[in-house]
């Protein structure tokens, strides 16, 4: 039987070196990229049975965006802030907690830029706190998986 990992413990960081590593704080929530290929259609007119036929390698392949929302610290909302504004390429890491027998987690790791930044919605309604969202596109390379150990 598979052991269940818990969600409690997942860090998300940035390098610019793929060394040291910036841990982001607060995070609520982390939405990993989606992997996909594109379909690449080698349909004809004799295709047997009138069915579409597909390369099972022959379409591009791309992520979706990573998506991040944490709670508002003034120190993160602005190192975000500068992100965005500059667009420079980093390493971006998100790392799973161990489970028994493990003493590193398995992480995910993708190179990418911040492509957008946000405080979604600040209301008199609403008592929850204020909190601040991103995206993180990926641009080069596909992402990599190391598994815990």
């Amino acid at each position: 039987m598979a052991v269940k990992r818990k969600k409690f413990g997942t860090v998300l960081a940035y390098s610019t070196n793929d060394s040291s590593y910036t841990d982001l704080t607060d995070l609520a929530r982390v939405k990993w990229p989606k992997f996909e290929s594109e379909d690449a259609e080698i349909t004809h007119l004799s295709s047997p049975n009138q069915t579409k036929e597909y390369l099972a390698d022959g379409g591009w392949k791309d992520t979706d965006l990573l998506e991040v929302e944490a709670y508002f610290t003034e120190t993160q909302f602005n190192t975000l802030l500068g992100k965005v504004n500059t667009q420079v390429e980093e390493y971006w890491r998100m790392t799973m907690p161990t489970i028994s027998g493990q003493t590193t987690g398995p992480r995910v790791k993708l190179q990418g830029y911040v492509k957008s930044h946000e405080i979604p919605e600040i209301s008199f309604d609403s008592s929850a706190p204020i909190m601040c969202a991103f995206t993180i596109k990926r641009s080069t390379a596909l992402p990599t998986f190391t598994a815990g150990a």
